[in-house]
């Protein structure tokens, strides 16, 4: 067995050296500011290589190439690639320019008539044990939740993962909680990019196959469904498209402030709009996660009945669940005898923690903060709590394994959601604040669409992006007694109960 896993971790290791070349010749720039972001926070190393990238950024004097690289990132990519015209230099780079050009553009297939299935393989982008994030926990809910109801499944995950994010699989059959996850697992990453989609798509059906599929099961990017539909023609069965977010709107949320109008604009923006309708029109039934996704394809033209609402669920233990907050905060050596204000997020801007630490500074010396989780805006925040003048009332905990996270969940008197006003935060639910509301945690979240829907309606809301609003939310919240219906709503998010819409959905 010893020696079957050593070869497994050379073969993946040989991979994973041809893929970091082909990332090298492709982009080193880019491929070298990935590194950095993900090794950032590593003492010594992290330090050491944010500064030589910088040194390197400051003396790059490929102005073409950066020209390009912007235009790219722009969402501007017929810009981009005839920037690059005629570079031998940056022939690769040009080609995985030109790669993701033509996914805006491909075909989707169209499937065939969904007519209950009892064996669905799931496609999925990433999943635990490689990656503990939304992403990967509400796929391996939705897997077990399936699984409790009688279907079975299995799932494989993206071409070369979890390699391509620096990690190396047991083998190519991986088992976790009871469900088993498959590896497209190449010893090489030869070939273009349209030979690597391709070899996906062959590699999905020789899985599928084997396991006896009677249904293709996806999610967003409208890439995955490029990859699905194709296999799922091939096979001769239905396919079924979880749209999970809007891509291109989160992608829009990345973009500077002043830029977004133009943006919209964009080649990728708006083909990649296009696309993610394409795969919801040509697939059998489209799952989302709220009525506001719903209405939105329904008003583009998607039939109300092949759309099936499955929202963000928790686990049915945690109802069970009621901790002691004094025994929890020792544990977590978060303070006593305060009011403990917190978020459980992935560190963006779009989150709008910043006003969280604006709110604080309104709030007396009773209240205190928390921030468990990490992304790109974290360093950014915790510079301004220390221009606040606020470091010994907000922590930033960083992100917490997915099986302790109950804890920090529990420790808390009011829970926050301070969205900004932007369009993927008025349409995309996000899953953390029902974990609270189980735990009868009060939320404070912006008063935007999703956020009412995803909490019921019955929580404390207040103005986006307004300090002094959500201090004041926070206020209110923080004085109100236990409410009954705040864990009666969480429980219409158990995942038993939102095992019934997909039972329901695969035995129509």
């Amino acid at each position: 067995m010893k020696s079957l896993l050593k070869v497994s971790y050379l073969r993946q290791a040989v991979f994973t050296a041809g893929f970091i070349a082909q990332q090298c010749r492709t982009d080193a720039d880019a491929f070298a500011r990935n590194v950095v972001q993900r090794l950032k926070h590593v003492q010594i190393v992290g330090p050491l290589l944010q500064c030589r990238a910088l040194q390197n950024r400051d003396n790059d004097r490929q102005d073409t190439a950066k020209a390009a690289r912007h235009a790219f990132e722009s969402g501007n990519f017929s810009e981009a690639i005839d920037l690059l015209s005629g570079s031998r230099r940056y022939r690769l780079t040009r080609q995985r320019y030109e790669f993701e050009q033509a996914k805006l553009h491909q075909g989707i297939e169209s499937s065939l008539p969904l007519r209950g299935a009892e064996r669905v393989f799931h496609y999925l982008t990433n999943s635990l044990p490689h990656t503990s994030a939304g992403y990967s926990l509400r796929s391996h809910a939705v897997l077990r939740c399936m699984q409790s109801a009688g279907i079975q499944v299995a799932a494989v995950t993206r071409y070369g993962y979890p390699n391509i994010v620096g990690k190396l699989a047991a083998n190519g059959h991986e088992k976790v909680d009871g469900v088993d996850y498959f590896r497209i697992l190449p010893l090489w990453p030869s070939g273009s990019f349209f030979t690597q989609q391709d070899r996906a798509v062959k590699q999905l059906v020789r899985y599928a196959g084997k396991f006896g599929a009677e249904v293709l099961h996806t999610t967003t990017g409208f890439e995955n469904a490029l990859i699905v539909s194709r296999a799922a023609k091939r096979l001769g069965i239905p396919w079924v498209y979880e749209m999970r977010g809007a891509p291109e709107q989160t992608w829009l949320s990345r973009q500077p402030t002043d830029k977004r109008e133009t943006a919209k604009q964009s080649e990728y923006y708006q083909a990649a709009h296009r696309q993610e309708l394409e795969a919801a029109r040509q697939a059998a039934a489209v799952v989302v996660l709220s009525e506001i996704t719903k209405r939105s394809l329904t008003e583009r033209g998607i039939s109300a009945e092949k759309i099936v609402v499955a929202p963000n669920g928790v686990p049915d233990e945690v109802f069970q669940r009621r901790d002691s907050k004094l025994e929890l905060r020792r544990e977590l050596s978060l303070p006593e005898g305060k009011t403990l204000v917190g978020a459980i997020t992935a560190v963006v801007d779009y989150e709008g923690l910043e006003y969280f630490l604006e709110a604080l500074t309104d709030l007396d010396e009773s209240f205190c903060g928390v921030v468990v989780g990490d992304g790109v805006a974290l360093e950014g925040l915790k510079k301004h709590a220390q221009a606040l003048g606020i470091e010994q009332r907000a922590r930033f905990v960083g992100r917490q394994p997915a099986n302790s996270i109950h804890k920090w969940y529990g420790a808390l008197d009011v829970f926050v959601v301070p969205r900004k006003d932007i369009v993927v935060c008025r349409n995309v639910t996000p899953i953390k604040s029902v974990m609270a509301q189980a735990l009868d945690i009060p939320v404070v979240a912006s008063d935007l669409p999703a956020l009412r829907e995803v909490t019921g309606g019955i929580e404390t809301y207040v103005a986006p992006e307004s300090a002094l609003s959500l201090a004041e939310g926070i206020r209110v919240a923080a004085s109100l007694e236990h409410n009954e219906k705040r864990i009666l709503w969480a429980r219409t998010r158990a995942w038993s109960a939102v095992a019934q819409e997909y039972s329901a959905l695969y035995r129509q």
